[in-house]
Order: structure tokens, then C-alpha cells, then sequence
């Protein structure tokens, strides 16, 4: 079943692989082959994706609590595009990412 790529979610070796998630391949191919060059991309991309995660938790607190979705996935996924929608705005226009140090100075 071929699945249009923008249709997918890239993952880590934690999930088990589906036609619509893209997981690592297990074990550890080779170094130097297709695979392990596979392997090396999807790193960069987990990469990528925390950091993002990283900066819309630092700078919306409502995503740090619990860990456990409140809500419908879709519910879920409209908060979490929002935030990078706002984030993206306080970007544009120098607002800078909350500090906890801001609160005991005051």
C-alpha cells in the first residue's frame, strides 16, 4: 500500500512501523548502506521534531502538563498547531520565550 509522504508520521524505534508511520530500521543495519543512511536521516528529523517540541513547551505551558492527551488526537493536534501558529507570530515580532527566572526577580 503505497501512502502519500506528506500522509506519514516519522517516528522512533520505540513505535512499531505502520503503512501511515515511518519507524528506523531494527537492528542497526550496517554502516554505509542504504539503510543505515535511512537511519541516520530519521536521527536528524527526531532531532528536529524534540526541538520544536521543546520550544513550544517552553513557551506554552499548557503542553508540558501531564503527558496524557486530555483530548481527541484531532483536538490535540489543532492545540499543538496553534501554539507553532503563535509561536511563529512571537517570532515576527521579538516577544521572547518565557523566562522562570522573569517571575522570582520580580
Amino acid at each position: 500500500m503505497s501512502v502519500p509522504l506528506e500522509n506519514v508520521i516519522a517516528s522512533d524505534s520505540g513505535y512499531l512501523l505502520r503503512h501511515w508511520l515511518i519507524t528506523p530500521y531494527r537492528p542497526e543495519p550496517p554502516q554505509g548502506t542504504p539503510e543505515s543512511r535511512f537511519n541516520e536521516k530519521m536521527k536528524q528529523i527526531r532531532v528536529s521534531i524534540e526541538q520544536c517540541f521543546g520550544l513550544l513547551k517552553n513557551r506554552f505551558r499548557c503542553l508540558l502538563k501531564d503527558r496524557v492527551l486530555h483530548y481527541a488526537p484531532e483536538t490535540c493536534a489543532k492545540i499543538v498547531n496553534s501554539c507553532a501558529v503563535l509561536h511563529n507570530l512571537c517570532l515576527e515580532n521579538n516577544i521572547p520565550l518565557y523566562n522562570d527566572q522573569e517571575d522570582v526577580d520580580k
